[in-house]
């Protein structure tokens, strides 16, 4: 098990990265796509792919992982002793859905909504650390109806 650091390896050449690295299809001519497999450890939970984006010079701008399971406040509360008070914490407020397309026997609906800002407690859909040179974002899918939950997290140069 590997406890990276990625915010070290942040805006370095992605030949200092010390793991072996497989280029993925970018879809911008400004940036490239890497990922790197193996088992890793981020805050004490194990997680196995990490997609790294860099800019046309091959400088990382960004990672990206998932770990899997329940955003807890046992995770909540190492991320706060490592990043200190998050700068955002959302929650979805209104849904709003629109009427239901189907094609190839497949129906589909999609949605839209608005976020509100919240408490740990109220189970944010985001949280947010705005650090001087990078942000931390995590997108945590919860909802009481996934079978799998998961937090999907993003660090360096986030929209």
């Amino acid at each position: 098990m590997n406890a990276l650091q990625l915010e070290d390896y942040l805006y370095q050449s992605i030949d200092n990265f010390p793991y072996e690295l497989e280029q993925r299809e970018s879809y911008s001519f400004y940036s490239n796509s890497y990922s790197v497999e193996g088992d890793f450890v981020f805050m004490d939970r194990m997680h196995h792919l990490i997609l790294i984006e860099t800019d046309k010079n091959n400088v990382i701008q960004k990672f990206s992982f998932i770990l899997n399971g329940v955003f807890d406040r046992s995770l909540y509360d190492k991320l706060i002793l490592k990043y200190g008070e998050p700068d955002q914490m959302t929650k979805k407020d209104q849904e709003t859905f629109n009427n239901p397309v189907s094609s190839k026997g497949i129906t589909a609906i999609s949605s839209s909504y608005t976020l509100k800002n919240c408490t740990f407690e109220e189970k944010p859909l985001y949280v947010i650390w705005n650090k001087n040179s990078f942000t931390v974002k995590f997108l945590c899918k919860q909802d009481e109806g996934l079978t799998n939950k998961s937090i999907h997290i993003q660090m360096g140069n986030v929209d």
